[in-house]
């Protein structure tokens, strides 16, 4: 793994990687407008999510978010990163991470945010059903024709990274509840 300064030819296989992330511009849109967040709490693993954690932050800071990195190696980390960042943002955005799929670090997340009435963001479909405020997923058939499409015109030396167009954004009812939100 890179230290994600740009070392592309670290990459033993060349080709294209359909994004698993729908396109941040409107991620963060979603979040502006639909959650009416101003800053936001970015929870990741620096170990696996580094590279990810840092394009979110640059879409955030383009779409005018304030964005607050929670970086979480430990549970111990979690613990005191996730309380002390709660005080200062609208909503945790749960980047797709071995953090949160890991069912205790998970349910800590949402019990915390949820007692804080922050809403959480996530990028799973599952999501919804584990406490999960909003899941924001890239539409499934965009996605099959994406790596379709990418297919058609292999990558030879590094990779290429190609993002679906498109939202699909599903509210839990009893969590935008729980943590204040109207669900419409």
């Amino acid at each position: 793994t890179g230290t994600g300064r740009g070392h592309h030819h670290h990459v033993r296989t060349a080709g294209t990687y359909v994004s698993v992330y729908p396109r941040l511009g409107p991620v963060f849109e979603f979040l502006k407008n639909g959650l009416k967040a101003r800053s936001v709490g970015l929870l990741f693993t620096p170990a696996k999510n580094r590279e990810v954690a840092l394009s979110f932050m640059e879409a955030g800071r383009s779409a005018g978010l304030g964005v607050q990195p929670i970086p979480v190696s430990s549970d111990g980390d979690l613990v005191r990163e996730l309380n002390a960042a709660l005080t200062k943002i609208d909503a945790v955005v749960l980047l797709i991470d071995p953090l949160i799929t890991e069912r205790q670090s998970l349910q800590y997340v949402v019990d915390q945010c949820r007692s804080s009435r922050k809403p959480t963001v996530g990028f799973l479909d599952g999501l919804g059903g584990q406490g999960v405020t909003v899941t924001v997923v890239a539409p499934p058939a965009a996605t099959v024709t994406a790596a379709v499409e990418a297919s058609r015109s292999p990558v030879s030396v590094g990779k290429k990274r190609v993002e679906v167009e498109g939202l699909v954004v599903a509210v839990s009812r009893k969590e935008a509840q729980a943590v204040g939100l109207n669900a419409e």
